[in-house]
């Protein structure tokens, strides 16, 4: 069994109007009913890139970016001001050039009741939901003896509910998780500037996998 190794994985794009590369680590992925896998890098801030003077750009907003082997969707969160709109589409359109450099390491299934909270081993979840099947690194989790768990951790790819292109309905979602279910906090009201107000709890399918160093 392999897991994706978030630690070493990346997206680079290269964008047609200047010889710049841009390299992001991936966050997480979600695989659709159909096969396709989008991947989700890092948040940052938009700034001046290479700038002379003040390098955060004004007003602020942060965007991260989910890619598949062949579309993208921006995600962009204003600070203050005016709200930020997303961006979609064909990569061929926006991008001279996209890298998904992802890589796969050795993993094992978790045990909960052989787990000590002090050890070293990196941990990451494989959710399968609605038809999708979603992975990501476990930023956080409670345990005590027994077995018991609860991971609380984020940001993750999520669809939103609803009919329509799985390009329009990708969002980021936080998740809080156990053996069977899964509560998840939704970025969904993207056009009024209102964050994570959609919440859904629902039973799934859930591993936890112990990835090898």
């Amino acid at each position: 069994m392999t897991a994706i190794d978030f630690a070493h994985s990346n997206v680079t794009w290269l964008l047609p109007e200047q010889p710049s590369y841009g390299r992001f680590a991936v966050e997480a992925s979600l695989t659709d009913a159909v096969g396709e896998t989008f991947y989700l890098c890092k948040q940052v801030f938009a700034g001046h890139v290479y700038g002379d003077e003040a390098l955060f750009k004004t007003p602020p907003y942060k965007f991260s970016a989910a890619f598949s082997l062949k579309r993208y969707r921006i995600f962009r969160d204003a600070v203050r001001g005016p709200v930020q709109e997303d961006s979609s589409g064909p990569i061929t359109e926006r991008f001279r050039e996209v890298k998904l450099d992802i890589r796969h390491v050795a993993s094992v299934t978790f045990d909960p009741g052989r787990f000590q909270a002090w050890e070293t081993a990196t941990l990451c979840a494989r959710v399968t939901l609605s038809g999708c099947d979603l992975e990501f690194p476990v930023r956080h989790i409670n345990w005590k003896p027994g077995g018991v768990y609860q991971v609380e951790t984020g940001p993750v790819l999520v669809l939103q509910a609803g009919e329509g292109d799985v390009l329009t309905r990708l969002r980021r979602g936080y998740v809080i998780l156990n053996s069977s279910r899964a509560e998840f906090l939704i970025d969904s009201d993207r056009s009024s500037g209102r964050r994570w107000t959609d919440r859904i709890s629902v039973d799934c399918v859930v591993r936890l996998l112990r990835v090898k160093s």
